[in-house]
C-alpha cells in the first residue's frame, strides 16, 4: 500500500508538469474538416438480432417511405411491421396490407421512440435487403447525443460523473470519426455497444448533456479515440498492439491509477497438451512448444512462436494467440497481451495485466482518477496527450476550456489503491469492455484466415 502511495504521489506531480506543456489550445480555432462536416446524427447497423424483429411504430404514428418509387405510407400508432425477403426484394408488411421494394425508410417526429423487438430507438430507420445474408438489413439515424447518452449507458459500468464525462467525449469522438473515414459504425462490440433508448441511465444522459458537442482533435483531425477496461498500469502505444502507424497521442506511459481494476492483476493456467492440440487444430501443424518471441517496451507481447514437430513452425501475433486462447476459454482466459508465459512442466501460466487492448483510455484508470478529484479535461489530457478538446456545437452549448489551462487536481482525499472500494462491474453479467475498445489488431502473414478473423476484429 505504502509503495502505491508513494508512487501516486510521485505521479502527481509530474502529471501536473506534463499538463502544463501539453499542447492544448482552446477550443474555437480555425475551422476543421469535423466542424465543417454534418456531425449532428450518425447511422449505426445494427445488429441480426435486431434485423430480424418486427418493428413497432410510436404513439404519434410514423411514416414508411418507398425508396424505389418515392411513394409513402402512413401508419397508425402502434402499428407492427415486419420485414422478409421476397425474391431479391423485400416485403413489408403490417395488418392486411403489405409492400415490396429494395429499400424503405421509417421516419416519426423528433425526440419519439419507435420499437425493435425488445429494444426501443430514436430516430429514424433505414431497411434494405442485406446481400449477404438476404435479411432486411437495417440502420438507424440516431441524434449523436442519444447515441452518446446510449453508449455511456452500455459501455461505462462504473459510478462516477467525471469519468463519465470523458467516457461521452471518447465515444463521440469515435463514433463522428467512423463516418469521416467511411467506415461503417455498428451496435456491437466491433464499433461500440449501442442497445438503444431504453438503455439509457440518468447518469450517462447526463455525461452527454454536459459535453455536448465536444470532441478530441490532433492536427486538424479527429483523434482515433480508442479506449479499453484496463490498462494493468501502463498504457500501450498503438504500434505494439496494431503496428498501426505511430500516433503521438497514443504513446505508452505509467498509469497507476489503473490500480483500482479487478483486473489490475490476473493470472490464467492451461493445460499444455490442451493448449498444443487447440493450436495444432487452428493452425495445421503438430504444435510442440509455445514461447513469446517479442515483447514491446509497454509490455505488451507482439509475437509468439509455435514450434512444431518437423515442418511447420508458425509466429503469430499477440493478439491472435489472445484471440485463441479466449476463443477456446472465455474472455477472462488471456485478458489482454500484456503478459508473461511460463513453463511449468504440464501447464503453460500466464501472468498478466490489464483488459483488453490497453490504448488510450483505461475506463478504470478514468474511474480511478475520478475518484482522485481529477476532471474529464485531466483525464483527458493525460490517456490522449497533445489532443485538444474541441467544441463542435454552436454557442448554446457552453464553450470547452483548453485542456491545459484546466486548474490542477485537487488533493487527494485518499490513496488510490486496491483497498479502495469501487463500483463494481454491471450486473448484467457482460464484463466491462472486455471487447469494447477499437482498433485495427495486427495480423502478421503466419495467421490464419480464422485468425484474420477473429485479432482483426474491432472492439478487441
Amino acid at each position: 500500500m505504502s509503495s502505491v502511495c508513494s508512487i501516486l504521489i510521485r505521479f502527481r506531480s509530474t502529471c501536473l508538469v506534463l499538463l502544463s506543456v501539453f499542447a492544448l489550445v482552446s477550443a474555437f480555432s480555425a475551422p476543421t474538416h469535423a466542424q465543417n462536416a454534418e456531425w449532428t446524427r450518425v447511422r449505426v447497423d445494427l445488429s441480426q438480432e435486431s434485423q430480424a424483429a418486427p418493428v413497432t411504430v410510436p404513439p404519434v404514428g410514423a411514416v414508411l417511405g418507398h425508396v424505389d418509387t418515392g411513394d409513402t405510407s402512413h401508419l397508425s400508432p402502434g402499428t407492427t411491421l415486419t420485414f422478409r425477403r421476397n425474391g431479391n426484394q423485400m416485403e413489408a408488411a403490417w395488418g392486411r396490407e403489405s409492400i415490396t421494394g429494395r429499400a424503405f425508410t421509417l421516419t416519426t417526429e423528433p425526440g419519439q421512440v419507435f420499437e425493435i423487438g425488445s429494444r426501443s430507438y430514436t430516430g429514424s430507420l433505414d431497411i434494405r435487403v442485406d446481400g449477404r445474408t438476404g435479411r432486411a438489413a437495417m440502420t438507424n439515424i440516431v441524434p449523436i447525443e442519444d447515441y452518446v447518452a446510449a453508449v455511456v449507458s452500455a459501455e461505462y459500468g462504473l459510478n462516477d460523473v467525471e469519468g463519465a464525462r470523458a467516457m461521452a467525449i471518447v465515444a463521440r469522438t469515435y463514433a463522428l470519426a467512423t463516418m469521416q473515414s467511411g467506415r461503417v459504425l455498428r451496435d456491437d462490440e466491433r464499433s461500440q455497444v449501442y442497445r438503444g433508448h431504453g438503455s439509457v441511465t440518468p447518469a450517462a444522459r447526463k455525461a452527454a448533456r454536459d459535453t455536448a458537442g465536444r470532441v478530441l482533435m490532433h492536427n486538424g483531425e479527429l483523434v482515433e479515440a480508442v479506449y479499453s477496461s484496463s490498462n494493468g498500469g501502463y498504457t500501450a502505444s498503438n504500434t505494439s498492439v496494431w503496428d498501426t502507424p505511430s500516433r503521438p497521442y497514443l504513446a505508452a506511459r505509467k498509469d497507476p491509477y489503473d490500480a483500482v481494476s479487478p483486473h489490475s492483476q490476473w493470472q490464467f493456467n492451461v493445460d499444455k497438451k490442451v493448449l498444443h492440440d487447440l493450436l495444432s487444430r487452428r493452425y495445421g501443424a503438430n504444435i510442440q512448444e509455445v514461447r513469446v518471441l517479442d515483447t514491446a517496451k509497454d509490455g505488451r507481447v507482439r509475437s509468439v512462436e509455435l514450434r512444431a514437430k518437423g515442418a511447420g513452425d508458425r509466429v503469430i501475433s499477440g493478439t491472435a494467440f489472445r484471440a485463441a486462447l479466449a476463443a477456446a476459454y472465455g474472455p477472462k482466459s488471456a485478458r489482454s497481451t500484456y503478459f508473461s508465459l511460463d513453463d511449468r512442466g504440464r501447464t503453460y501460466r500466464l501472468d498478466g495485466r490489464g483488459f483488453g487492448h490497453g490504448v488510450g483510455l483505461s475506463q478504470w484508470g478514468a474511474h480511478g482518477r475520478a475518484l482522485d478529484g481529477q476532471l474529464h479535461q485531466d483525464i483527458l489530457a493525460f490517456y490522449y496527450p497533445g489532443s485538444r478538446l474541441v467544441q463542435l456545437s454552436p454557442a448554446s452549448v457552453p464553450a470547452a476550456p483548453a485542456l491545459a489551462a484546466v486548474p490542477a487536481p485537487r488533493a487527494p482525499s485518499q490513496p488510490v489503491s486496491d483497498a479502495i472500494q469501487v463500483t463494481q462491474e454491471k450486473k448484467s453479467g457482460r464484463v466491462l469492455d472486455a471487447h469494447s475498445a477499437w482498433g485495427r489488431a495486427s495480423v502478421s502473414e503466419a495467421d490464419t484466415p480464422e485468425t484474420r478473423t477473429q485479432g482483426a476484429r474491432v472492439g478487441w
